[in-house]
């Protein structure tokens, strides 16, 4: 769990888990068995920062920075992750979604076009580089989950494995940890280098 002063540090999660779980076990209808708080890192503190006092008119993207709960599956129940996160959105619903990952990494949590090969998800996905790379000056590492569904219950939307992994792949992502196939799989975009990009706003 990463440590910043920044987070709510007296969160359920962490003065009372086992109750916490069992609401949330009793709310959502799932075993949740674990969790964790994620708490911000330098590089997402950064790029938060910037996204809340961009101005917000006349921008192709809206913005929202709030927490988010995930329950991810494994072979013994649900797992919960509570993190914080900044959401890009264009004007037709779509989105990425990513959150802070370990001392110094992102984790894309979600990305979602409303259409399907429209171009609309390689967007994001490069202007999420292209700004990461001219706030910070490089790209960072960058984790995900493929899951093979994006959403949850009605919101939910079912995708082969290998497309994801395919779409990603384009934007330098490998597969570090395939054993779960295919079920799920993680995919990690390795640190890179300065790119010198323009801010995408």
């Amino acid at each position: 769990m990463n440590m910043d002063t920044n987070d709510n540090l007296v969160h359920p999660i962490i003065s009372d888990k086992a109750n916490y779980l069992k609401t949330v076990s009793a709310q959502t209808g799932m075993k949740v068995i674990d969790g964790e708080l994620v708490l911000r890192n330098e590089v997402f503190t950064i790029i938060e920062d910037f996204i809340r006092r961009i101005p917000k008119a006349d921008l192709k993207y809206t913005f929202e920075v709030d927490e988010i709960h995930t329950l991810v599956e494994n072979k013994k129940g649900f797992y919960l992750k509570i993190q914080p996160h900044v959401t890009f959105y264009t004007k037709d619903g779509s989105l990425l979604r990513f959150s802070p990952y370990k001392e110094d990494g992102l984790e894309i949590s979600r990305i979602q076009a409303t259409k399907i090969g429209s171009g609309i998800g390689t967007r994001l996905m490069t202007d999420f580089l292209k700004l990461i790379d001219a706030l910070l000056g490089y790209v960072p590492m960058i984790f995900l989950e493929c899951t093979g569904a994006v959403g949850w219950k009605a919101t939910r939307v079912n995708y082969d494995i290998s497309q994801q992994t395919r779409f990603f792949r384009k934007f330098g992502f490998r597969v570090n940890d395939g054993k779960n196939y295919p079920l799920w799989v993680t995919m990690v975009r390795q640190p890179t280098p300065p790119q010198n990009e323009p801010l995408p706003f």
